[in-house]
């Protein structure tokens, strides 16, 4: 069963201004998501149980954000492999009937660009 792409719709921070726009899926093709802004800020306050914080990563000259050790950790191999191209954090929120996040998104030099997320639940 193929989903309606015109009922799911995509949220991003624009690189060039900093604001919020909001698009249809199937209407987002030529967004560059890599030079994107993250579209939710990384939270940090005393007592947290997970850790948040920046790594810079070489192969976009960026800080790309993490909210765990394994995103931080999973952030370095890819930077490290020479097949990614763009590496972000939170760089769009998908919603339909529920929301749904990812995490990180990735570019590879031949490939689609690819999700990835490090929360299980």
């Amino acid at each position: 069963m193929a989903m309606d792409l015109g009922l799911v719709d995509v949220e991003w921070a624009d690189g060039e201004g900093g604001g919020l726009r909001k698009s249809a899926l199937e209407a987002v093709s030529r967004v560059r998501f890599e030079s994107v802004l993250p579209v939710r800020r990384f939270t940090s306050y005393r007592g947290q149980r997970h850790f948040t914080g920046w790594y810079w990563a070489a192969t976009t000259e960026l800080l790309v954000g993490f909210e765990s050790w394994l995103e931080r950790d999973r952030a370095m191999i890819l930077d490290h492999d020479p097949w990614v191209v763009g590496l972000v954090s939170q760089p769009f929120r998908l919603t339909w009937q529920r929301e749904k996040r990812r995490d990180k998104i990735l570019g590879c030099c031949d490939s689609p660009i690819s999700l990835s997320t490090a929360r299980t639940r």
